[in-house]
């Protein structure tokens, strides 16, 4: 005794010096990983603006790339255009035609395509477009451009202007080339021929070859339509033929803008590569100069930096986590020896709590033996009080009112009733059951247990009544819904220590839901207490004055209706229950009018199948049939019933048991469905639960009638399926 004493008590100190390393061990690892964190983020924060640093140098260096490109050519093609011009004043005063002229104007084309060196012919065609001089041209050999796009835009009347074509095949050098021309005109302005001004493409290719793109980045020249003229590098080689390649969707997209001049970034390209690229038109021309530059060519020192900082930061990283770690296994080892203690004071808490939980375990167990007990006795006894009302109902109609035999008739009536009652108590406890299954209307549910508790518990706090004005209406079962809602008043009362305001409130929860608030100005609940308060048997209550029930049989009365419950609770703060219902679908009980006369004879003689396996069931339904003037054919079983239909019964309607041996009610409704669709069919059953009320629902001409029953029930219910299926 004495040395548990003593380990009892050192533990204390052992705890703490325990927890505090685990603060210390926490506050440690929370410092190192605080401070990765930030060179992390710094060190990041630092690579991304390097990055973008790159990028924007890029885009610098495109944009003055592209800028020499496009004043070069535009030179070049002034150039080119100030030689036409000249060409065709000298043509125009001369007469190629003449003897003599013709060499002489060869000779002047020489000379015009020496100080020219950019060019690679200047020719002469006459107005059929057939190559009269120049470079290239032969004597005696005929060659035409007569069918050229450009030559018939030549051809047209108009002011004069300098033509470019799209590149082309030349027919002189057979080579890809540019031509541009002007129009030769004679005294009158009529189109006279044109002279012609070529450039090999392999000039342009040159010229773009010229300007450093590193390894991966290009340089394009395009002309209408964004066509490219020339490339470099070639994506196939020098013997690929880059004209006619598309352009990126970016560079499309500016130029049909409006742009004449741009950069961007880019990834949809021919070859799929990243690059920064700026463009740039050539003023007056139908030329644009494309440079791009690939991102893995001008990031390369960015990358070198960023390799060189990750090493950095992870050597550091893996440094300061070594460090922790050390510090973090000394720690490790004094609280292993606390651990070793508590873990032997948890095993002995658990086996108290193990003991704990075999005796509630043992109480459920009885519950739920007394529950199946219940439920065994109520069934029996609805058939019993069954018969005994049925007997006693149909023999109190004949005798004078007033009458000692009336009086003991009525008395017993009045028993059974009062007994079915009670057994639907039993079926409640159970939980086979909601009880009745009516349309109810909570406000006046709550009205009358606040009456009931008024005088009692209620007297002793604030009450708070906030009912909606409108309230939709709900289905189930009174009895059932009011001693919930009693259950939640009393534990609120408790909670509120006799002193506080409860309010309840009703309303209406969007379209299809009814929400009930039962609301306490108490102590409130601690989230440990808050987890475990739906709990069967959990209550923090003194022994004696509570069971841990109250709050799991109203759970269990809420599902049982379709609902849900929340529960909000804080210390101090008080508690808020919310119960919602699913609303009653509109019209869904049909209004009740006036009761069947039970004196009346019947409006017609009905051929009624009585399916019930109790014998005094069938007796004693069979005599209330008889009064009312029916003929009765008597089956022991579904299986029976369905055998008698199938060898042709024919009945007006089926009063159909649903607690049987065998298929049962529900399982013989399908058949029987099957081999009559029209028939009226009530089901008799002493518990109105879910899967009852879902048959009814299944189907047409379909109705419920509770055990027990009396001769004016059963009348009722014949009644109105007869007469509306008749009226069909």
């Amino acid at each position: 005794m004495t040395t548990s004493l003593s380990t009892a008590g050192s533990g204390i100190p052992v705890r703490a010096r325990a927890r505090s390393g685990l603060r210390r061990a926490a506050l440690l690892l929370a410092l190192v990983l605080v401070g990765d964190a930030l060179l992390l983020s710094v060190a990041g924060w630092s690579l991304l603006q390097s990055r973008r640093q790159f990028h924007a140098r890029a885009a610098a260096t495109t944009r003055n790339l592209a800028l020499a490109l496009e004043r070069d050519l535009e030179g070049n093609i002034k150039q080119i255009d100030t030689t036409l011009l000249w060409m065709k004043e000298e043509l125009e005063r001369r007469h190629p035609d003449r003897a003599g002229e013709a060499e002489e104007l060869n000779r002047y084309i020489d000379r015009q395509f020496a100080r020219a060196p950019f060019l690679d012919g200047i020719q002469v065609v006459n107005r059929d477009g057939v190559f009269t001089l120049g470079i290239g041209v032969t004597r005696g050999r005929r060659v035409s451009i007569g069918d050229r796009d450009y030559f018939h835009e030549l051809r047209e009347p108009g002011p004069g202007r300098l033509v470019i074509s799209k590149p082309l095949l030349g027919r002189l050098a057979h080579a890809w080339t540019v031509v541009t021309a002007r129009r030769l005109e004679g005294p009158e302005g009529a189109f006279q021929g044109a002279v012609l001004a070529n450039v090999d493409l392999t000039r342009f290719t040159r010229t773009l070859a010229a300007v450093n793109v590193e390894a991966h980045g290009i340089v394009v020249l395009r002309g209408e339509g964004l066509k490219s003229i020339a490339r470099f590098p070639s994506p196939g080689g020098e013997a690929f033929n880059t004209v006619g390649l598309p352009a990126s969707p970016e560079l499309q997209a500016q130029v049909e803008a409006g742009a004449a001049e741009g950069t961007y970034f880019s990834t949809r390209n021919n070859q799929h590569i990243p690059r920064m690229t700026s463009f740039r038109k050539v003023p007056g021309y139908p030329f644009y100069v494309v440079v791009g530059l690939a991102a893995q060519d001008y990031l390369i020192p960015w990358r070198r930096n960023a390799l060189q900082t990750g090493l950095l930061a992870t050597a550091f990283l893996v440094l300061t986590l070594l460090g922790a770690w050390v510090l973090l296994a000394s720690w490790e080892r004094d609280r292993a020896a606390e651990a070793r203690i508590i873990t032997e004071r948890e095993r002995q808490r658990s086996a108290q709590a193990l003991l704990e939980m075999e005796a509630q375990f043992q109480q459920a167990q009885k519950m739920e033996s007394l529950g199946i007990l219940a439920g065994g006795v109520a069934h029996d006894m609805n058939n019993v009080l069954g018969a005994i009302l049925a007997v006693a109902s149909s023999q109190l109609g004949t005798q004078p009112e007033g009458s000692p035999l009336h009086l003991a008739l009525d008395t017993i009536t009045r028993a059974a009733v009062r007994g079915g009652t009670m057994v639907k108590g039993l079926l409640s406890f159970a939980r086979r059951t909601p009880g009745e299954v009516r349309e109810l209307d909570l406000n006046a549910v709550i009205r009358d247990a606040v009456e009931l508790l008024a005088r009692t518990t209620l007297a002793q706090v604030r009450l708070d009544l906030r009912l909606a004005y409108g309230l939709r209406p709900v289905t189930g079962d009174a009895s059932a819904l009011s001693h919930a809602l009693i259950n939640l008043c009393v534990n609120a009362v408790d909670a509120m220590g006799g002193a506080g305001t409860l309010t309840l409130t009703t309303r209406n929860d969007g379209e299809a839901w009814v929400l009930v608030q039962v609301e306490d100005t108490g102590s409130g609940m601690a989230p440990e207490v808050l987890a475990k308060a739906l709990d069967p048997f959990f209550t923090t209550k003194a022994h004696g004055k509570g069971t841990g029930l109250g709050l799991s049989l109203v759970y269990s009365s809420v599902k049982a209706h379709q609902g849900d419950m929340e529960i909000r609770s804080e210390p101090g703060r008080g508690t808020q229950i919310s119960l919602r219902f699913p609303a009653a679908e509109p019209q869904a009980f049909a209004p009740a009018g006036p009761g069947p006369d039970r004196t009346a004879p019947p409006a017609r003689r009905l051929q009624v199948l009585l399916v019930d396996d109790d014998e005094l069931i069938q007796i004693s339904t069979h005599m209330l049939l008889d009064m009312l003037g029916h003929a009765t054919t008597v089956a022991s079983s579904g299986e029976e019933a369905l055998r008698l239909l199938g060898e042709g019964l024919q009945p007006d309607a089926v009063v159909l048991d649903m607690n049987m041996p065998g298929l049962g009610g529900a399982g013989t409704l399908g058949p029987l469905r099957g081999l009559c669709p029209e028939v009226p069919v009530i089901l008799a059953t002493g518990r109105a639960d879910q899967d009852a009320m879902a048959l009814v629902a299944s189907g047409t001409r379909i109705t419920l009638l509770a055990k027990p029953y009396s001769l004016g029930e059963l009348q009722e219910q014949l009644t109105v399926l007869c007469d509306r299926t008749v009226g069909s």
